[in-house]
């Protein structure tokens, strides 16, 4: 079906033919979804609903008069966890790749759970929460499956995919009828990846609107247009979101005290009685507990092996500052082509600054980038 004139299909991969709706443009169309809903049938209602691919919520803020002159459609983000992570982009591919990886290259899940269970090194970055023998768990069954979504949670997403790119390109790459799916995932691969470093820097994003294209075209070539979802284009804000407001939103604020409350302290509650007191005052424990990792723009050693000195000089294994937390074993990605390993830090007190005590991978993999 050939599109209207003057629109372009969701497969479009060349974002800057589409133009940004302003603030008013979106207080108009939900006073005219409003209008509908009051004044004639529910179908027309729908049918308003779908031509406009906007959905009407009698509680949204923006009808507020009150706190519409505070709060403008614009300062609300496409975040990137829902976009990628969270039923997002990860989910589909990973799904839609397994798929194709066993109709094309006859690989059977016991291949990818073998790989998965080798004797893997843990590393204490982001992807480290699963210890080495507990990988092939990313790929049981429930979460993995021909014909659907990969049913992993943010976390289980965030592990997998480098995985399965990895697995893809050093196991499936002899398959010449998987190459451009090994390439639509890796091009995913280096969005999220892209991403995340934004998330420390968020002078990094730039480009990543770029990255997203690439992937979009490439995803379009590999599974068609109709595997294409909205996300793919709600993404693409995520660039220009990011360097208007100088920092990288991912979720709504106390969002990530859901799994808390589901995997944390429910479980340890066995009575109904009081469920609400006992709840909040766990919470506070829990967020006390973890109130240290917060040191604003404050530089905090962790784990302290040596203090003492003539010099005052202390060494320890590990700091946390504004970027977050940085101990032994991480990895900085300093340059496409150079890496850092992290083996301590320093604080010398008579000068008041903190050195990390580095050293360089002699071999980085691309994948890395």
């Amino acid at each position: 079906m050939a599109a209207m004139v003057g629109s372009y299909p969701i497969t479009t991969a060349d974002f800057s033919v589409f133009n940004a709706i302003d603030d008013n443009t979106v207080f108009e169309i939900l006073q005219h979804l409003q209008h509908v809903k009051n004044t004639e049938s529910l179908t027309s209602f729908k049918t308003a609903q779908t031509l406009f691919g906007w959905t009407l919520n009698d509680q949204c803020c923006f009808l507020d008069p009150g706190l519409s002159r505070y709060l403008q459609p614009s300062a609300c983000h496409y975040d990137a966890m829902h976009c990628y992570w969270s039923n997002g982009q990860v989910n589909c591919e990973v799904g839609l790749f397994w798929t194709e990886a066993v109709r094309l290259a006859g690989v059977q899940s016991g291949q990818l759970e073998a790989f998965l269970n080798c004797p893997w090194k843990k590393t204490t970055s982001i992807g480290g929460a699963l210890s080495p023998h507990s990988l092939k768990s990313l790929v049981s069954n429930k979460l993995l499956r021909e014909g659907q979504d990969y049913r992993g949670d943010a976390g289980q997403c965030l592990d997998i995919l480098p995985l399965l790119g990895f697995f893809a390109e050093h196991v499936l790459a002899g398959c010449a009828e998987l190459g451009p799916h090994i390439k639509s995932l890796c091009a995913l691969w280096q969005v999220t990846t892209h991403i995340l470093t934004a998330k420390n820097n968020f002078a990094a994003v730039r480009g990543l609107q770029n990255l997203q294209s690439k992937h979009l075209a490439l995803f379009v070539e590999c599974y068609g247009p109709d595997k294409v979802r909205p996300k793919h284009h709600f993404a693409s804000h995520i660039e220009k979101q990011t360097l208007d407001s100088k920092i990288l939103l991912d979720c709504f604020p106390g969002e990530r005290k859901n799994g808390i409350f589901k995997n944390q302290l429910c479980p340890k509650i066995t009575r109904l009685q009081g469920f609400e007191k006992s709840i909040l005052l766990r919470f506070l424990e829990w967020d006390l507990a973890n109130i240290e990792s917060c040191v604003g723009t404050t530089t905090v050693l962790k784990q302290e092996l040596q203090q003492g000195s003539k010099d005052g000089t202390t060494i320890a294994k590990g700091l946390v500052c504004r970027w977050g937390e940085i101990k032994s074993g991480h990895i900085l990605l300093m340059k496409p082509d150079e890496a850092l390993q992290v083996v301590g830090c320093i604080k010398r007190s008579l000068v008041s600054a903190f050195r990390l005590f580095l050293y360089m991978l002699k071999t980085i993999c691309e994948c890395y980038v």
